[in-house]
């Protein structure tokens, strides 16, 4: 059904189409105002399922009121159809800025970072994880402000009723661990996708690069990211520490909360003295001149991605017969049911009444601990007492030690060097470090340090060649790491240095003997898949059959895990000389 106007908004052009709806650009008839209106498949109305997960994810949108968060203005229904109108954001994403190749710098990505903390703090205190961050859901309006857009996937915490924890939903690249492992979600999944975010912008690329959907998820659970230094050399060791924490597997590593990693990247601005036009909230970014495009054709419900787009991210082989491929794609197989209603669900005989409701633009909404103290301890007061305060700390802050993230940044830069002779150079530096903080989570990193500048033994060695293999091999780096302990774990040799690298080996197997299993499992169930799909493809296209068993062979034949599939391959290859004859 088209609509010339839902609600008070009369609809102007088509600003995107999806799988779930359109978004057209609506202008209220009363007030003149524009906004992004969502229109959803009336089918989708006739699921009452739909409906109720609808209703609720309004009610988190209506909780959300922050400058860096796209705003709901209303909501409503009409002949049927649900629809939704947000805020019209002029400008561009970061998603298209990283494809017309713009490279940001530490700095840019760091007001970017403390902007999106607050905003999430801010969703996460009215108990709204957004589960789908990534630089297409973030605009740089015309202004210079980022905003946080599409909470469209977003649901309250704790809503069990309505949708299930195990659904994997979110884009493949920027997904968290536990998320891709569809295990309970928190606010900490924002946490490792805006890692990957900051990542990106600095490196112009993602963490994990893969050929297929599964070997991303793979990669997400597994891999360990190359250091972000690798591509962005200019980025200060701080950054990078926190972006790799933030990257960290486990939730509990990464920081308790976005409050606390934003003002960790403040302090980091502060230490590194570095002479702005602003920081934090005052930094303003300006989009490249180029044609502003709509918020709204970056939202789910709007933006599509071509299949040779879908191609690039991936590198899959899309077909583009079947039309264009919506963002949400990549984890479609897990949610198909929960946005498609099933055949079964029949429509009410009669729509429901139309009906439009105005999100009041001058009522608060609840507030969370966090503002309700804002608002009691006024701007007037903070400032008289942060000047008494500021007075007696200065003196303070000349004489105070060293921290040790201050400490850690000028060893992890020395470290980064590469050579021996920079370890040396900061060696009183780590001993400072040890001998103050020796319960930091960053000391045994530290001692490692210390005995890389002490010497270059070949237990050190064995160690470093077993790390290297944990992004690409994780079975291989266990195996490795089991070695080390099996030449140097005999109680001969009293050297601490080679125990404690003894004691850094089982630590490591240890963290991996979880996640190697899972890795073999699931790689074990993938080869099968494709050796069944070969073994189907023999009889009517042995070419293609042929290919597909020597890529197992190339991909997989040093793989301890996967003798008896390589095998299966070879003898396959083998045999196929012989039914070809016997098929002439």
């Amino acid at each position: 059904m088209q609509f010339e106007q839902l609600g008070p908004y009369r609809l102007g052009k088509k600003l995107g189409q999806g799988g779930m709806g359109a978004v057209y650009e609506g202008i209220d008839v009363d007030s003149g105002e524009t906004a992004a209106v969502k229109v959803l498949s009336p089918s989708l109305a006739a699921d009452e399922g739909f409906r109720v997960r609808f209703e609720a994810e309004i009610d988190s949108l209506k909780k959300l009121r922050h400058p860096n968060i796209v705003r709901l203005y209303g909501y409503g229904e009409q002949s049927g159809t649900l629809f939704y109108a947000m805020e019209l954001v002029r400008g561009t994403s970061l998603e298209d800025e990283l494809r017309a190749a713009r490279r940001f710098d530490w700095r840019e990505v760091t007001a970017i970072a403390i902007k999106l903390c607050r905003a999430l703090k801010h969703a996460h205190d009215h108990g709204v994880i957004h589960r789908d961050l990534k630089p297409a859901n973030l605009l740089l309006a015309e202004t210079g402000e980022i905003k946080l857009s599409d909470f469209g996937i977003a649901r309250l915490f704790g809503n069990t009723r309505t949708t299930s924890d195990g659904g994997v939903l979110g884009t493949a690249e920027y997904m968290a661990p536990e998320q891709a492992d569809g295990r309970n979600v928190t606010d900490r999944c924002d946490q490792y996708s805006l890692g990957g975010v900051m990542y990106t912008l600095l490196a112009g690329r993602p963490p994990f690069r893969a050929h297929t959907l599964v070997e991303m998820l793979q990669m997400q659970r597994y891999a360990e990211p190359e250091p972000v230094t690798r591509y962005a050399p200019e980025t200060p060791a701080e950054l990078a520490r926190i972006i790799h924490q933030l990257l960290e597997k486990e939730p509990e590593r990464r920081f308790a909360n976005t409050m606390m990693l934003a003002r960790s990247l403040e302090a980091m601005e502060r230490g590194l003295s570095v002479s702005m036009s602003g920081h934090g909230d005052d930094f303003i970014l300006t989009p490249p001149e180029r044609p502003a495009v709509s918020s709204s054709s970056y939202n789910p419900l709007a933006a599509t991605l071509s299949p040779s787009e879908l191609s690039d991210a991936y590198e899959i082989d899309v077909d583009e017969s079947s039309g264009p491929v919506t963002a949400a794609t990549v984890a479609r197989s897990a949610v198909e049911n929960e946005a498609e209603p099933s055949g079964a669900s029949a429509a009410p005989e009669e729509p429901p009444a139309d009906r439009f409701t105005k999100v009041d633009e001058t009522s608060e909404p609840p507030h969370s601990l966090s503002e309700t103290l804002s608002v009691i301890f006024a701007p007037q007061t903070v400032a008289l007492v942060a000047g008494l305060v500021l007075l007696v700390a200065g003196g303070w802050y000349l004489m105070r030690p060293e921290s040790a993230d201050e400490l850690f940044t000028r060893i992890d830069a020395a470290a980064g060097e590469g050579d021996l002779e920079s370890l040396k150079e900061v060696r009183r530096d780590m001993d400072d470090f040890l001998a103050r903080y020796p319960s930091d989570p960053r000391a045994e990193q530290v001692r490692s340090y210390v005995d890389e500048a002490r010497a270059s033994s070949p237990v050190q060695r064995a160690y470093a060649e077993a790390k290297r293999y944990l992004l690409v091999s994780p079975e291989t780096a266990m195996a490795k790491f089991q070695a080390l302990i099996d030449v140097y774990d005999d109680g001969q040799d009293g050297s601490e240095l080679t125990q404690r690298y003894v004691r850094l080996a089982r630590l490591e197997q240890q963290r991996l003997q979880k996640r190697v299993a899972r890795y073999i499992d699931e790689g074990r169930l993938l080869v099968e898949a494709r050796l069944e799909k070969a073994e189907k493809l023999a009889a009517d296209d042995p070419a293609a059959a042929r290919k597909m068993y020597e890529g197992i062979v190339e991909l997989y034949g040093d793989k301890p895990w996967a003798d008896s599939l390589v095998r299966r391959a070879k003898d396959a290859l083998a045999e196929a000389p012989q039914r070809q004859a016997a098929a002439r």
